[in-house]
């Protein structure tokens, strides 16, 4: 959003031409699913692909709504910086908005399996707005493996569990995972 700002002064529709409307890329978001209703979300998706990796009893359907506005204001046709990116959906976090390591590991996974099966997509973006006080070597084994294909770019939250920086700490000093692990 900085790079929106910077380089089409605040101008939507200039900065869905500087990122190329997404084209050649695929965003995957990896975090509480996919609504039915998108119109909360702020804007409607020309295509996405959603899989659940929490056995949730409401499939897919983003509860919390929060995976689903992130969806949209990246690929939405209405409100996305890339509304021609492909799109998939993680359901990672489950319906009380917690996941689970090991459903977090799967949807790396899947996300890098649906790039590499892509005709079109030269990079990927997987995006996880998750977070933990506690390390995982689980997550960050398949971090570090996804990385390793050509093309795969992991943005991670950090500090999502709230709380402040004490005296003199950067957020990263304070911790929060994954965000924080090289």
């Amino acid at each position: 959003l900085t790079k929106l700002g910077e380089v089409a002064g605040g101008d939507y529709k200039l900065a869905q031409k500087y990122f190329n409307y997404g084209i050649g890329v695929m965003v995957a978001v990896l975090d509480t699913g996919l609504s039915s209703d998108l119109s909360k979300a702020g804007g409607e998706l020309e295509r996405a692909i959603a899989k659940d990796f929490t056995n949730s009893s409401t499939g897919t359907e983003d509860v919390h709504g929060h995976s689903s506005h992130v969806t949209c204001h990246i690929g939405g046709k209405t409100i996305g910086l890339a509304p021609r990116c492909e799109l998939r959906v993680g359901k990672v976090l489950g319906d009380t908005g917690s996941g689970s390591s090991i459903g977090i590991r799967d949807g790396i996974q899947w996300a890098v399996d649906e790039f590499k099966k892509s005709t079109t997509a030269e990079t990927l973006i997987i995006s996880m707005s998750l977070g933990s006080s506690q390390n995982s070597t689980t997550i960050h084994n398949a971090v570090k493996e996804a990385v390793k294909t050509p093309g795969v770019i992991i943005l991670a939250s950090q500090g999502n569990s709230g709380g402040s920086n004490g005296p003199g700490q950067t957020p990263t000093e304070r911790g929060g995972f994954p965000g924080s692990n090289p």
